[in-house]
């Protein structure tokens, strides 16, 4: 039984299709799929997740009241974060220290996504943006934070030799500017990312890697409605070769956390098996967050 969330379950998948014979089930938790492509993808999927948070709370009359034309208040953050650079005083998650950290365009960028991975943190968005955009940028430490950590806690080698050797290939100039254009993200992370795999030793990947994976095997696929990172449409393109799968997306979800329903349905089909009678009625009762209000 093979369990793999996020990139991970790019590597159950391949484990997959390579040892059929040596699996009973695979559990999928934000699933990236070998054919899917992360960085020149992520700026697209990012502004779906935003403007579907911000789309929740203009639909929320008590929300839109206190938070009113949310997406102009984000564009003047932007714009504000472009001529104005601010900073905050954030906790190194090395030393432990307080440090001052700038805040510009990319970081601000790169906070809301990190807000944005967070379903328990999109209650607080609207907030974050109004005061973002009054130039009080204290809403936006747990996103920093959120980015300081996960750039402590990843090996950055490891994920450059991944990154660098499955995806830069499959990269094009014109098809950066059509995904990245209008995206509160931009093309800045991705060309980050080729100027480094630019410098860096590359594997080589095998013939058909970013070819659909096609099974038998029970899978269960898990996809969080608002994750900007694994978008459930990555979800539903894997199933569509995984004929004895089951894909669910779970409203208001985003790539962590997971809700105890979803732990529930794995459970149950790890133990059974198969996908055959799995009750999955929690999901449409799944609670959508609530947001924050003055």
């Amino acid at each position: 039984n093979v369990y793999g969330g996020s990139y991970g379950t790019r590597a159950a998948l391949v484990f997959l299709r390579r040892h059929p014979g040596r699996l009973r089930t695979v559990t999928l938790r934000g699933v990236m799929p070998p054919s899917g492509l992360f960085p020149l993808n992520n700026p697209r999927d990012a502004q779906r997740s935003l403007e579907t948070v911000l789309a929740r709370c203009m639909a929320d009359g008590a929300c839109n009241a206190a938070y009113p034309e949310l997406p102009s208040r984000f564009e003047e953050a932007l714009a504000g974060f472009d001529s104005h650079p601010a900073s905050v005083q954030l906790l190194d998650p090395v030393s432990g220290d307080s440090i001052g950290y700038p805040v510009g365009r990319a970081a601000f960028a790169w906070a809301i996504r990190r807000v944005l991975m967070n379903s328990d943190l999109h209650s607080h968005l609207p907030s974050i943006v109004h005061q973002a955009a009054a130039g009080d940028v204290s809403g936006l430490e747990p996103g920093l934070e959120g980015t300081l950590g996960v750039t402590d806690g990843m090996y950055m080698g490891m994920g450059l030799s991944v990154m660098c050797t499955e995806e830069t290939e499959r990269l094009g100039e014109a098809n950066i500017g059509a995904e990245t254009g209008g995206t509160f993200i931009g093309d800045g992370p991705i060309r980050t990312m080729m100027e480094a795999c630019a410098e860096w030793p590359l594997g080589k990947v095998p013939s058909g890697y970013h070819e659909p994976v096609r099974s038998d095997i029970p899978v269960l696929l898990l996809s969080g409605e608002t994750d900007p990172t694994t978008p459930a449409r990555w979800g539903a393109m894997a199933a569509r070769t995984l004929p004895n799968g089951l894909h669910l997306v779970l409203p208001g979800v985003s790539h962590a956390p997971f809700p105890a329903c979803a732990i529930r349905i794995m459970a149950a089909f790890v133990e059974a098996g198969s996908i055959e009678g799995l009750d999955t009625s929690c999901v449409a009762e799944i609670p959508l967050p609530e947001f924050d209000l003055p």
